[in-house]
């Protein structure tokens, strides 16, 4: 591993990459000067993502002392900040994967085809499961590539792997977690991640989150990942999220970015719709824009609260290399889940 850090620094596309990470320090160093002001109200319509977010406050809350916890419950409850955290808990986002504070797991069944690639059927689990008879903090986490936050900005389902192993909460706060996960893929290829995140509530109506994750992954070598969400409650039903993220690491193209403009609507506690626009583009060897999507997604759930139905048409402009002509590709993602939330 030190050689492969060693050839990282030594090349000639560091300066991209030492920029891309102290821009992504420099909005965590300020995210976290900032003075709590302390959000008011909260959303009396959010129903079970938004409980267990303020039960999660709760308990981090109670061994902290006066001020510091009327401040946490604040946070937790603000209008913005439940609106987001509901639509992440129902879509099932990888962020929401790494910050619950509960055991859960899901299995999901999903269909896609697009004109590029044709179609393709993939079972995946996913989930969390904490292990309290060995360490508090300890979890056994089901995963994939898809659930990177990277392709999440983005979709993209080329070469996705499935992958297993352990996580460990080194420290967590209600604003902020960081957190170490070790696994194998189906290849029995070694990754292992440090991850930091930090939430911060601008005002009532906008949110901001900042994640920074140092990866290494056997087969890819090392890298630094930084995302950037800012969500902004338009109503009771509207959330705007701006996402960008740069990945940068051997085996990229230069610094690798994807942004993102996704408007959720949540139409009641069983059904909502992601309608999104995305971006993707790389500096290296040469800078330029690769794709562009456009997409909704519709899910909901039905018979049992834990049994999810998800249809995803898309569409994406694309091309390989710089001097390519932009190919125009048509698709649709058919998705059934079973997630359940299991009992510490």
């Amino acid at each position: 591993m030190s050689k492969s850090l060693t050839s990282l620094l030594s090349n000639k596309r560091v300066s991209i990459a030492m920029r891309a990470s102290s821009v992504s320090l420099l909005i965590g160093i300020c995210l976290n000067a900032l003075v709590v002001q302390g959000a008011s109200g909260s959303e009396a319509s959010v129903e079970r993502a938004g409980e267990s977010s303020i039960e999660q406050a709760e308990q981090v809350a109670e061994s902290q002392p006066g001020e510091w916890v009327d401040e946490s419950f604040d946070y937790l409850t603000d209008s913005a900040n439940t609106m987001a955290v509901w639509l992440d808990s129902f879509f099932g986002t990888v962020e929401d994967d790494a910050d619950t504070a509960h055991s859960r797991l899901g299995l999901r069944l999903e269909y896609d085809w697009d004109e590029d690639d044709g179609s393709n059927f993939k079972p995946r689990i996913r989930g969390k499961v904490y292990l309290p008879s060995l360490d508090d903090r300890l979890s056994l986490v089901f995963q994939s590539d898809e659930d990177d936050e990277g392709e999440e900005t983005f979709p993209d389902t080329d070469n996705i792997d499935d992958s297993a192993g352990l996580a460990y909460d080194i420290l967590e706060s209600v604003r902020s977690k960081l957190s170490l996960t070790a696994t194998f893929n189906s290849s029995l290829e070694f990754r292992s991640a440090l991850r930091y995140r930090y939430t911060y509530q601008l005002s009532e109506n906008l949110r901001a989150r900042w994640t920074e994750r140092l990866y290494y992954r056997q087969e890819e070598g090392v890298g630094i990942f930084s995302r950037l969400d800012l969500d902004r409650r338009l109503s009771d039903r509207f959330l705007l999220r701006w996402t960008n993220n740069v990945d940068y690491g051997e085996e990229t193209d230069g610094a690798e970015w994807r942004t993102r403009f996704n408007l959720g609507h949540r139409l009641s506690s069983k059904r909502a719709f992601n309608y999104y626009a995305a971006v993707k583009g790389q500096t290296d060897p040469e800078s330029y824009i690769s794709d562009y999507a456009v997409g909704v997604r519709y899910r909901q759930s039905f018979f049992k609260p834990w049994i999810f139905f998800e249809v995803e048409p898309s569409h994406k402009w694309s091309k390989d290399t710089f001097s390519q002509s932009r190919e125009s590709i048509w698709g649709v993602t058919l998705r059934v889940e079973l997630l359940e939330e299991l009992k510490d």
